[in-house]
């Protein structure tokens, strides 16, 4: 079931489809837990002290703890690679740099919708 997952992924043509693909398959929460996963790694690998990872994604102590580990046991090459392309790259630390400015609305019901529209995405 997994290898079928990643075949159907890896048949998609571009980042329209692959996004349409995710939207359809994955909750809003859903996506942003796993951006915030993939933040949280790059964060953490470029030195970035726990509390500003904690608070600027609103992450458990726990949860940064986790990853850091994990990031002492792999490499993340892949998470790595895609970060690395530089307009990308740009653009998820801009965005961050939104949401540091603005603040990360408190947890509860429409958190997701004020994080979305703090970013000017009509997801």
């Amino acid at each position: 079931m997994s290898n079928e997952f990643i075949e159907n992924i890896a048949s998609l043509k571009n980042s329209s489809e692959i996004r349409g693909f995710l939207n359809e398959l994955l909750t809003p929460t859903e996506r942003i837990m796993l951006a915030k996963r993939m933040a949280a790694i790059l964060m953490l690998k470029k030195g970035i002290p726990f509390r500003i990872v904690i608070r600027t994604l609103k992450l458990s102590p726990s949860t940064v703890s986790r990853f850091w580990k994990l990031t002492k046991i792999k490499d993340f090459q892949f998470v790595s690679k895609l970060s690395r392309k530089k307009q990308e790259r740009k653009k998820f630390w801009d965005e961050l740099e939104i949401l540091l400015r603005a603040g990360m609305p408190p947890r509860g019901r429409g958190r997701w919708a004020n994080v979305y529209k703090i970013l000017g995405d009509n997801k």
